[in-house]
């Protein structure tokens, strides 16, 4: 049996500026850089919905509602992109129609997808099968949680997703889980984000990769699986000057005061693994994302300097005591006051009806700072 080569990259966005576009903006990368693209599976995450019909003064929900046109399909496709996962806050950005859309864009243009579904949707995992080998994708994270009729997401620290996980583990030869959580700007995961991969793994994972916080994060090895736990943009607007200050100001670091540079936000990874029956194995390639939102391969005095910064991000996971994740520990716990604080009450009350036991837990377990 042939191994298979796996790329992943993280959050991909051909939203404004980037949306007039796709096809153009992504023929611009640079030869070397689509060359390490190029795998039996190409794998992203899609950060915003795939939709023709928004009008331009839509709002959408959210701070920065995200959506591209169905054609960013044909730049996905150039690209080389099989999968994605779409367990992303952003695909409820215009409701159940802009999740609709997106899911008909991809399926036209023969791109699988998961991360996004009903109960029943769920249950059939994402296998996709080269060289004799069945690779199966779990997508978790996003916002509401799916029922028998309606289409949501499940977070990646929740029962479902391990029970989700389970089920799709003896349908496959290798599971790939895709997830979408973390404090954003952050070059360390969160506690309960590194709890809950490793409960990824213990349910079956073969291998846990990450998304969302808009920069990279360490890879730690857990019983012999590797948790590639952020690999931060690929395709993004977020380093356009007036895009970037607007968020920037709304980040959960700058809500507690502390700054950090804009360079953080340029580092990414692209992801390379092969696949067998045996093992995983992962190479990880520092790009930079420019202000065109594309990425780069930088020269190689700056490719090195990228690389003793991931060393760094890494070999912190065999150190518990490192000073960094006590600055871990304080930011994830005032990240939670924060959220807290948020709490719409009127809003709860008056969806007591709705109101479930895990939700209750999820309370608890943050009153605990857990």
């Amino acid at each position: 049996m042939a191994n298979v080569t796996l790329a992943i990259v993280g959050d991909i966005a051909f939203s404004k500026p980037l949306d007039a576009d796709p096809l153009g903006l992504v023929r611009q990368m640079g030869p070397e850089l689509r060359q390490r693209l190029k795998a039996d599976i190409l794998l992203a995450n899609l950060e915003c919905i795939l939709s023709d019909a928004i009008t331009p003064d839509q709002q959408g929900a959210g701070v920065f509602p995200l959506h591209a046109p169905t054609s960013a399909t044909q730049a996905l496709k150039d690209l080389g992109v099989g999968a994605v996962s779409m367990a992303t806050g952003h695909m409820v950005d215009y409701g159940p129609a802009g999740v609709e859309s997106t899911l008909n864009a991809l399926d036209a243009a023969g791109i699988a997808h998961f991360g996004a579904g009903t109960l029943a949707e769920f249950a059939e995992p994402c296998i996709l099968e080269r060289a004799g080998l069945r690779i199966g994708f779990v997508g978790l994270g996003g916002g509401q949680m799916p029922t028998r009729r309606r289409r949501g997401f499940v977070p990646l620290d929740s029962p479902l997703a391990r029970r989700l996980i389970r089920h799709a583990k003896p349908r496959c030869d290798r599971l790939i889980v895709y997830f979408h959580e973390g404090i954003e700007a952050t070059n360390y995961p969160m506690r309960c984000t590194v709890e809950a991969c490793h409960r990824a793994v213990e349910a079956g994972a073969d291998l846990v990769v990450g998304t969302h916080p808009h920069t990279v994060q360490g890879i730690e090895w857990y019983q012999g699986v590797p948790i590639a736990y952020s690999l931060g943009n690929f395709i993004m607007p977020l380093l356009e000057p007036a895009f970037y200050e607007r968020w920037r100001v709304r980040t959960n670091l700058a809500e507690q005061g502390i700054a950090f540079p804009k360079e953080r936000i340029a580092k990414e990874l692209i992801l390379r693994c092969t696949l067998d029956r045996d093992a995983v194995r992962v190479e990880a390639i520092p790009a930079l994302m420019q202000e065109s939102g594309i990425p780069r391969l930088p020269p190689p005095e700056e490719a090195a300097a990228e690389q003793v910064f991931f060393r760094r991000l890494c070999d912190a996971f065999q150190r518990p005591d490192d000073p960094v994740w006590r600055e871990r520990d304080r930011i994830e716990q005032a990240y939670r006051r924060i959220q807290r604080s948020k709490i719409d009450w009127g809003f709860v009350v008056s969806r007591l009806h709705r109101l479930r036991w895990r939700h209750i837990a999820w309370y608890l377990k943050s009153l605990c700072g857990r």
